[in-house]
């Protein structure tokens, strides 16, 4: 709890007692309570909009891809964050310290994600099984969910910039610039490879 409210403090203090091996096994975990909620949540709306049997191998599949997808995204920004905080910044550029604390960091962008998208599912299902005035409030719902995620955003952009500032000794102003462009490239790689594994996939069934 202590990355969430004192960030700077918090993996000052993981920097020190904590481990890669550890943090893995929380990235793992963490991914995986993520891909099994979403899956739950899309079972929800598919059944809400007419579920066929043939999406139960679509939905499994999908989910299973995207928490590969996760793991792999989570790797090549980490990388990319190091290297970035080394050519630019004169950080120390280490690999191992980045990916360990953008491990425990990942643990709020999953808590954010898994929220989203169990209030989405749960205003969205509301509105379709009531009636009208349900989706007037359903729509005033997700302009509130949508500037609480702007929020949440923001706070894990302090957070993640905290951790990468901490584990390659470089200013927040720097971590911030380092977690942008970390994520336009780690965002072009997961959709290259979503395109690449779940294109073929979606066709095939």
């Amino acid at each position: 709890m202590r990355t969430a409210a004192l960030p700077s403090d918090g993996f000052q203090r993981l920097f020190v007692r904590t481990d890669f091996g550890h943090a893995m096994i929380i990235v793992i975990m963490t991914a995986l309570v993520g891909s099994i909620v979403a899956g739950l949540v899309s079972w929800t709306l598919l059944d809400e909009f007419g579920y066929y049997t043939s999406n139960n191998l679509w939905l499994v599949v999908s989910e299973s891809m995207s928490f590969s997808i996760q793991i792999v995204t989570f790797f090549v920004f980490s990388f990319s964050a190091a290297l970035i905080s080394k050519w630019m910044f004169k950080g120390r550029g280490d690999y191992s310290a980045t990916a360990t604390l953008m491990g425990y960091a990942m643990v709020w962008y999953t808590a954010i994600s898994i929220s989203m998208s169990v209030v989405f599912g749960t205003v969205v299902v509301d509105a379709i099984s009531r009636d009208d005035s349900a989706v007037t409030a359903a729509v005033i719902a997700l302009g509130l969910l949508f500037v609480v995620l702007i929020v949440g955003l923001i706070w894990l952009l302090w957070v993640s910039a905290r951790a990468v500032s901490v584990a390659n000794d470089i200013s927040l102003g720097e971590g911030v610039l380092t977690i942008i462009i970390s994520s336009l490239i780690a965002g072009a790689v997961t959709f290259a490879v979503s395109l690449f594994v779940m294109l073929p996939i979606g066709i095939s069934l």
